[in-house]
Parts: structure tokens; C-alpha cells; sequence
């Protein structure tokens, strides 16, 4: 299935989903007291609050996974600097030998 088709049934669903939950076709000039063009731009407008949403749980995301970051690197440095005094350590009990 070539990404044309794959898209052409992800819209041949969404038609299907809409006929099973509103029990009819997509209504046209207004049928059923529709409005097709008010009720596009209500979806756009709910798409941008969704993918603000979601920028906002990334840039969350992304600030929790900086800050694990540095408290892993702080952490290896505190390693480090242990490893360090415990040579310097080491040598200054060798020293008074």
C-alpha cells in the first residue's frame, strides 16, 4: 500500500466513523441544520489548543530530562571529586609512613 493510499483509509475512516456516530453522510449546503465551513474552523481552532498543549508538555518534558541530565552529571562529579580526595587520602597516609 503506497502513503496515498495509506491516506486515502485514514480518510475512508474518519467518514465511516463520522456516518457511525452521527448515523448519517457528511451533510452538504447546510443539511440538518449543519454548517460545515463554523464547524471546520471550531475543529482548527481545537486542533492549535491540542498542539499547545502538546509544545507545552514537550518543553516540560524536555526541561525535566535537562535537569536529570545535570543532577546525573553533578552526581559523576561528586564521584569523581571522591575518587580524588580518596587518593589524596591515600597519599597523605603514605606520606607519614
Amino acid at each position: 500500500m503506497d502513503n496515498n493510499d495509506r491516506v486515502l483509509k485514514y480518510v475512508q475512516d474518519r467518514l465511516k466513523l463520522g456516518q457511525e456516530k452521527y448515523g448519517q453522510s457528511i451533510p452538504l449546503a447546510g443539511e440538518g441544520g449543519r454548517d460545515n465551513f463554523r464547524e471546520s474552523l471550531e475543529e482548527v481552532f481545537d486542533m492549535v489548543v491540542y498542539l499547545a498543549a502538546t509544545l507545552v508538555e514537550l518543553n516540560d518534558k524536555r526541561f525535566y530530562e535537562n535537569e536529570l541530565q545535570l543532577i546525573k552529571e553533578s552526581e559523576n562529579k561528586v564521584v569523581r571529586i571522591s575518587d580524588v580526595n580518596k587518593e589524596i587520602a591515600k597519599e597523605w597516609r603514605n606520606k607519614d609512613d
